[in-house]
């Protein structure tokens, strides 16, 4: 995309500056805002959106947060931000470090570049599309698919954005029993960012938000891995995440299960 480096800069600052302010207020108490079904609202949320809005309001696209949700996605293909300031905000508030920023410039419905910052671990992922993907700026790429696809690790989410009746529980059953191993560990944007760099072989979630999944899906494809993010209604904001270290590895793995 034109001028990709400088939009690049811009996302890769503002996230660095939530995650600074982030790691900085860990220790300390934690106010609740809100406390949805199964969820928490943190007033870090809305401090670490702050400071990516300030960081972001002299680029010319506007910005879609988890947090003020400002509105709709533009429907017309122009450029614009998604972004979630903290995503895994009750890992946060438990002390549990799995944990990160994101920030992701989408091109309509495709994210085109990315940055997720793990301010726990002092790691920094970005990639942009026809670039390549880097990990605290060396060169990442997704792990080889294993021979036998049964030995891969399976990322997976749970969304809050709808529940799961026993018919879907036992659909995830069967797929995620062709995995060798299966790991819930609360942040779509980190574990995305995993198998961009070979840590996880492949990510999958149901009725997940943009901004939970748009940078993770633009890193793992700049980094030569197979991702989508396909919305499922009209606001272009919800949708379904598919992610694996190759295209192959997803239909040898998923193959009709996903239907």
């Amino acid at each position: 995309m034109e001028h990709g480096d400088r939009w690049l800069m811009a996302a890769t600052q503002a996230a660095r500056a939530a995650a600074l302010f982030l790691e900085r207020n860990w220790a300390q108490p934690q106010e609740k805002i809100a406390e949805p079904d199964h969820d928490v609202k943190l007033r870090a949320d809305r401090e670490a959106e702050k400071l990516i809005l300030e960081k972001l309001q002299d680029t010319p696209f506007p910005v879609v947060s988890e947090e003020t949700r400002s509105g709709d996605a533009p429907q017309d293909g122009s450029p614009w931000w998604a972004v979630d300031p903290l995503d895994g905000t009750v890992n946060y508030e438990k002390g549990f470090p799995f944990c990160a920023v994101s920030v992701a410039l989408m091109e309509g419905s495709t994210p085109v570049l990315g940055v997720i910052h793990d301010f726990a671990r002092h790691e920094e992922f970005t990639g942009m599309a026809g670039r390549g993907a880097w990990l605290n700026g060396r060169v990442i790429a997704p792990a080889a698919s294993p021979e036998d696809p049964g030995q891969a690790l399976l990322g997976w989410g749970h969304p809050l954005t709808g529940t799961l009746s026993e018919q879907e529980l036992a659909r995830h059953y069967r797929i995620q029993r062709r995995f060798r191993k299966v790991r819930q560990m609360g942040s779509a944007a980190l574990a995305m960012a995993y198998v961009a760099c070979g840590r996880l072989d492949a990510y999958w979630i149901d009725g997940i938000m943009v901004w939970d999944v748009a940078a993770g899906t633009a890193i793992i494809n700049a980094a030569g891995g197979w991702s989508v993010w396909e919305p499922a209604d009209g606001t272009g904001l919800i949708g379904v995440s598919r992610s694996a270290s190759s295209r192959d590895l997803w239909e040898k793995t998923f193959g009709n299960a996903d239907a």
